[in-house]
């Protein structure tokens, strides 16, 4: 039973500081944004609200639980310790133990949901037609790595955090309906809406446990 002392209780004391408190943090965070929301939308102020949209998704994960007790035992003069806690005995050891696999399970699945998706968007870039750096040249700027045609697609996309690459459907565009694609998913990048979007889907993936944690990644994709 030594093990789920030291493994289990500890691993569940870490789940509890940063995931818990950390989603408290966000949704405190969120609540105040989704009260606030209604006298910027009124004010036309959407950049504000926009901007602190994204400040309320860092706070899911930035990790203040684990800083605050942290910092907490340094001002005290020790170090973090699981021995004095309530549950130190051997039933509800195993009962936090069970808990924190249970999430970790979780997690897991909802992560190789997220590669599967990612996968996917590697297998366009096999299924579509990569332009040719003159052409792409005259329709992007040196923002995107690739352009990608793809007959599988119905509307246009943009991914990737780092090298960033745009997918268009096969169509006959014509001049300013594509610049008008092409302003929209530059505008995207610009505001580094996928990196938010991808810190969302991990947000989702933590909190799989908790399903109006949705709503957060809905809004951000409403308003990005």
């Amino acid at each position: 039973m030594s093990w789920i002392f030291k493994y289990g209780v500890s691993a569940f004391s870490v789940l509890c500081y940063i995931v818990i408190l950390n989603g408290i943090c966000g949704w405190i965070g969120f609540g105040i944004w989704s009260c606030l929301k209604r006298i910027w939308e009124r004010n036309g102020q959407y950049e504000i609200l926009y901007y602190c949209l994204k400040i309320v998704i860092l706070l899911f994960i930035l990790p203040l639980g684990w800083i605050m007790i942290v910092s907490r035992n340094q001002m005290l003069g020790s170090n973090i310790t699981y021995n004095w806690y309530p549950w130190a005995n051997s039933k509800m050891a195993v009962c936090l133990t069970s808990v924190f696999v249970i999430w970790f399970l979780g997690v897991s699945k909802n992560l190789m949901e997220y590669a599967f998706e990612k996968k996917y968007l590697r297998q366009l870039e096999g299924m579509g037609e990569l332009l040719a750096e003159q052409e792409k040249a005259k329709l992007v700027n040196n923002s995107l790595s690739a352009v990608y045609i793809c007959s599988d697609i119905y509307s246009p996309m943009v991914s990737g955090v780092f090298k960033k690459k745009l997918y268009l459907p096969q169509n006959d565009y014509d001049a300013f309906p594509l610049d008008v694609i092409i302003e929209h998913e530059l505008t995207h990048l610009r505001h580094h809406d996928l990196l938010y979007k991808n810190i969302c889907a991990l947000i989702t993936i933590i909190y799989w446990f908790c399903p109006w944690v949705q709503i957060i990644f809905n809004e951000y994709d409403c308003w990005s």
